[in-house]
């Protein structure tokens, strides 16, 4: 099992070799997760690359955020940048980013990235189909299910082990974006989660979590066949990254962990304490700190900083890379050298010739016990070979001998500096025509709230599966209704859905959130995407057409410059243009924590400002956090035409029957009769 570690910044990198990390991740200066990290320039990219891979230490990019039409001329000019700088992989969250790399350096493995929410089997085995090499499954799961898509998969299976934890599901984070335009999926998250709330029963951090710490799991996580640990940290500093890696590197290598590794990861960042998280099936109160803060900085966390720094500073090596060497010496003869690295043979000529002995002549041992005294080399021998040509006694002098070891290292460093060529790419950016015709489809929350729209309205209606069932036994008739798939969909509810459909074969429209459910059903059903599968460029607009999606629905951050960007070539676009927005998604129920038990009922809860958000069940396990305001659009369809948009859907949550008919009779109209609305993104933007 690998340890992957954190690189904010190159001296983070450095830290996280030095003390044991078999792969680093990092990003460059833009279109990565953490955009306040110090990070990474063309050039000291390059630089790190040859550093770790000196080392034996892998590296991986990360272009893990959201990507604009406009900005795809960039992106492919920073693969082609990570690809020539021979890193090994990059990790993604948009699709089309991964449709680029494919294009562009297909020989760099790709990373499916926690924001790309693969919580379940089904989404797993897409990935397998579509060409990633690893999954970084979602913090949220349990040790059965990480176990479960272990046993099921081809893939490398990485695991986040310590550091941050969300309170939403990865990627599916909008509260940043939408109280403070700065967004989680652009790699700009303001940390809402972290801030203070009130109810009518408790006041603050209602929504931070404490830190993740899996270090008492390595033996299980390492029988279970996980393939990679991650420990999150690169906007920490270098000595968090060189603590928390040093720490996790001796409990994997001796199976023990002491007290002093327990004070050592306290010393380095500290949120009011550690939980093993949902991997132990924690989800209850247990899993927060509401009354924070993160730790000040302590005597003790001087002293560990003192203490890694003394590490830091030596000039040595964590680890050395094994080769084997074939010397063949013949006199006044350039040496001959064969190093074995790995599986591969490098043939290669010393420019050194060894000459007639006088009183002293070179023996094998001699030779083999100076070349080994390697220090503070990148390498150390694993086997030495030594072939005398002649009968003539032969000499080298110390000084002849050091020298070969050196032409060994040089040679071996001139392994990592090779060229590799990318694929010709270019990308050019078309906008979508203006449309004349809008078709309209909803979502509703409830069974009235169905039947609130069919009464007035001939249009499309998704419903959850409870929803429906519900209709069914008061109402009877199921035409022209579609299902809503869960947006957060377990193996379990895929199942239990493609039961749904069994006993309900008239039904043929799906809305699904989820890449899982993509690759679920067959081609006799409609598939509807929901914002949730992020869809902000052409690229991943058309993966997803590939996949033989008819409609869908861009992300709720691109602003209507970006949608008109947004190309397919027959699926139906779709914006938002009614509706209160989910802004997060959380697997611990917020709700039962804060009042104490389970409770249907909707909770209030109010942000510094005074803004109320409703926290709501999202299904038995899930809990939904609301936008005080809904996005209205009916007096801006002119707009909507005008950015080629040419569907739209009204999302109902919890409004009574004389809402659902003003909101539907207000996009009849082009009227608007709220007064607290919003428009969301679509003119600001999300960056």
């Amino acid at each position: 099992m690998k340890i992957l570690s954190p690189a904010g910044s190159y001296e983070a990198m450095v830290a996280a070799v030095k003390t044991g990390a078999d792969a680093v991740y990092l990003g460059l200066d833009s279109f990565n997760a953490r955009a306040g990290a110090e990070n990474f320039t063309e050039e000291t990219l390059k630089d790190a690359v040859f550093y770790c891979h000196k080392r034996g230490v892998e590296v991986f990019v990360t272009l893990n955020t959201l990507v604009y039409d406009n900005e795809i001329a960039t992106v492919t000019k920073l693969i082609d940048v990570i690809y020539h700088s021979l890193a090994d992989g990059v990790i993604v969250q948009d699709w089309g980013v991964a449709e680029l790399v494919k294009k562009i350096a297909p020989d760099l493995r790709l990373v499916a990235s926690t924001q790309m929410t693969v919580n379940n089997l089904a989404g797993v085995k897409l990935l397998e189909k579509e060409g990633f090499d690893t999954v970084v499954l979602p913090r949220e799961l349990s040790r059965a299910e990480i176990e479960k898509i272990r046993k099921a998969t081809d893939l490398n299976v990485e695991v986040f082990a310590h550091g941050a934890l969300c309170v939403c599901y990865s990627g599916q984070c909008l509260m940043s974006s939408f109280i403070g335009e700065r967004s989680g999926n652009r790699g700009k998250c303001a940390q809402p989660c972290r801030m203070f709330y009130e109810t009518q029963q408790k006041k603050g951090a209602l929504l931070s979590p404490k830190d993740l710490m899996l270090l008492d799991y390595l033996p299980e996580l390492e029988e279970i066949g996980v393939d990679v640990i991650k420990l999150e940290g690169r906007l920490k500093s270098k000595y968090y990254t060189a603590a928390v890696t040093d720490v996790y590197r001796r409990a994997l290598d001796s199976g023990e962990v002491s007290e002093e590794d327990y004070a050592i990861i306290d010393a380095s960042f500290n949120r009011g304490g550690y939980t093993p998280g949902y991997y132990d099936g924690i989800t209850d109160k247990n899993l927060f700190n509401f009354y924070k803060n993160e730790n000040p900085y302590s005597r003790e966390t001087k002293k560990m900083e003192r203490y890694y720094d003394q590490i830091l500073n030596k000039d040595r090596e964590f680890s050395q890379i094994p080769v084997s060497v074939s010397l063949f010496l013949e006199l006044d003869q350039p040496v001959k050298a064969e190093l074995l690295l790995g599986e591969e043979e490098y043939p290669f000529t010393i420019d050194i010739c060894p000459q007639a002995a006088q009183n002293a002549p070179l023996t094998r041992e001699k030779l083999i016990d100076q070349l080994t005294k390697t220090g503070n080399e990148t390498f150390c021998f694993e086997e030495i070979e030594i072939v005398l040509a002649d009968e003539t006694p032969l000499f080298l002098s110390v000084s002849q001998m050091n020298a070969i070891r050196r032409e060994i290292g040089a040679y071996l460093d001139s392994l990592f500096q090779f060229e590799r060529h990318t694929e010709p790419y270019s990308y050019q950016m078309r906008k979508r025509k203006t449309v004349e015709e809008i078709e309209y489809y909803c979502t509703v929350s409830t069974a009235f709230q169905l039947k609130w729209v069919r009464e007035c309205w001939d249009k499309l209606i998704f419903a959850k599966a409870d929803v429906i069932e519900e209709y069914i036994q008061k109402y009877g008739e199921i035409d022209n209704i579609g299902l809503w798939c869960e947006r957060i969909a377990t193996d379990k509810q895929i199942s239990k859905t493609r039961a749904f459909l069994t006993r309900h074969p008239e039904i043929t429209d799906l809305l699904v959130g989820n890449i899982g459910y993509l690759n679920s059903f067959d081609q006799k059903y409609n598939i509807y995407c929901d914002y949730t599968l992020n869809v902000t460029n052409s690229l991943s607009a058309g993966y997803l057409e590939q996949k033989g999606v008819k409609n869908m629905t861009a992300s709720v951050e691109a602003n209507l410059k970006n949608v008109k960007n947004i190309m397919t070539d027959s699926a139906h676009l779709t914006l938002l243009g009614y509706g209160q927005i989910p802004l997060m998604i959380t697997k611990s129920c917020i709700k039962s924590n804060i009042r104490g038990k389970c409770n249907p009922k909707d909770l209030v809860m109010k942000d510094r400002k005074g803004e109320e958000f409703i926290i709501a069940c999202e299904n038995c396990t899930q809990n939904a956090i609301y936008n005080p305001y809904p996005i209205m659009m009916s007096d801006k369809l002119n707009d909507l035409r005008a950015a080629g948009v040419d569907s739209v859907r009204l999302h109902f949550f919890r409004e009574n029957k004389a809402q659902v008919q003003e909101i539907i009779h207000s996009f009849k109209l082009e009227q608007n009769p709220l007064t607290r609305y919003t428009r969301g993104h679509y003119y600001r933007g999300a960056y």
